[in-house]
């Protein structure tokens, strides 16, 4: 890859200002180990699997994990496998790694454990920790922990590769369910057809989320799944379910092609979402968004479907960790969350594309082409993805959710909530076997 199609190098040049053969050192240099609780339950078995996912493409340096990694793989579509295996198959290595690899444990701890960061889940509480947890936690679930592995991801990459002198020095937690006094980890009803509008960034991680969650029978439930775009070398840092395999492929196709292998039922939609574009008799009536376009998000909320979770996540160097997510119908219209805005001036270059143009590395387009494009990080949207999810499953339980979110991963402390009013019910009309 180069700087025109290395995603990661554009976000931590946008991110930190460095140059890209800096970027590219920093990078290179970063290096993971992971360590776990021997035989995790689901819900750390699903931290595992989301920081390796995010992990293998964020840390260059290589992922490593300890000889504690031990048990039976009893989440996901997967083969019966051990997770030490399943680890491999993604690019987890065996081999001791480099002294100055950071370390991510996972679980509750008998004893103090060395570890740069500690991840766990209680409950609805995903929570990461500079300091070990030292009692056992109260039962889980596979989206809290996904939620677990992205978060912890997020501060060991700002601390390993971006410099941030907060990040792994103090606890953060988040609720994926949204409400504290809430306590049935079970996740009860799953729906029996889903809607996906987008499946790059944001809609490959609710993917692979989705297909972690307690399917009785995944061939009982249809995804219809809508992407326009062609998979790209560029995607490779970024999305989760990315391949060398898969570029040159339409986004929905290879998407799909990796949903039937884990024994869903797909439609596969390569039109663009218009306003002409409706959920006819027998199609999905729950849709996930996952685009970065205003206009089709707003297409999407007002065509009519029962619920519409909508997922956005921040698109520039000081946005990467920045999520927020609307659910209609709900407080605000389509028009109100997103109005229309007049056509914006060509992005700015930042000093470190600008001394790229200026040594005959990148032309000026190029470079202009870089900057119109949004910068993100995977552990980012496997994050919103879990949120996401857990919104629909609350919809599906209850009939309501939480209709607002807005945090970022960098500082949790300032996130904001906001329940859908009563007289807003959420109605999806169907669930799968496992209702």
């Amino acid at each position: 890859m180069n700087v025109l199609t290395d995603r990661g190098a554009q976000f931590v040049m946008a991110a930190t200002e460095n140059d890209y053969d800096e970027a590219i050192i920093r990078l290179e240099r970063a290096a993971l180990t992971l360590d776990c609780s021997p035989n995790p339950d689901a819900a750390h078995q699903a931290a595992l699997l989301a920081a390796a996912t995010c992990a293998i493409r964020m840390f260059r340096g290589g992922v490593f994990m300890t000889p504690n990694v031990t048990g039976q793989l009893t989440i996901g579509q997967e083969r019966p496998q051990t997770i030490r295996r399943r680890l491999e198959t993604l690019g987890v290595r065996t081999i001791n790694p480099p002294d100055h690899a950071v370390r991510l444990r996972v679980g509750a701890c008998d004893t103090n454990v060395d570890a740069d960061l500690h991840a766990t889940c209680s409950g609805w509480i995903a929570k990461v920790d500079p300091r070990a947890c030292l009692h056992p936690t109260a039962p889980s679930n596979v989206l809290t922990g996904v939620a677990a592995g992205g978060l912890a991801i997020a501060e060991l990459f700002r601390k390993a590769v971006l410099d941030d002198v907060l990040a792994c020095k103090r606890p953060q937690q988040m609720d994926v369910w949204g409400d504290a006094g809430h306590s049935d980890p079970e996740i009860r009803r799953l729906p029996q057809a889903l809607w996906f509008v987008g499946l790059g960034n944001l809609g490959q991680a609710s993917l692979f989320t989705l297909a972690l969650l307690p399917w009785r029978d995944p061939a009982l439930t249809t995804l219809l799944l809508n992407d326009a775009d062609v998979c790209g070398v560029e995607n490779l840092a970024v999305q989760v379910l990315t391949s060398h395999s898969s570029i040159g492929q339409p986004k929905a196709r290879a998407a799909a092609a990796w949903a039937e292998a884990r024994g869903f039922r797909t439609i596969v939609s390569e039109r663009r979402f218009s306003a002409a574009t409706k959920p006819q008799q027998g199609e999905p009536r729950i849709a996930l968004v996952g685009v970065d376009n205003l206009a089709a998000r707003r297409c999407v909320a007002e065509a009519g479907f029962d619920l519409v979770v909508d997922a956005g996540l921040g698109a520039t160097g000081a946005e990467a960790f920045d999520i927020r997510l609307h659910v209609f119908p709900g407080t605000q219209t389509a028009a109100s969350v997103w109005p229309e805005q007049s056509k914006s001036e060509a992005a700015a270059l930042g000093a470190a594309y600008q001394r790229l143009i200026a040594q005959g590395r990148l032309d000026a387009c190029g470079a202009m082409t870089i900057a119109d494009h949004a910068v993100g990080v995977p552990c980012t949207a496997i994050v919103a993805a879990a949120l996401q999810i857990a919104q629909m499953c609350r919809a599906l339980a209850s009939g309501h959710c939480l209709d607002r979110i807005d945090l970022s991963l960098a500082d949790l402390r300032h996130a904001a909530v906001r329940p859908m009013p009563a007289h807003l019910p959420a109605t999806p009309p169907s669930f799968s076997a496992t209702d």
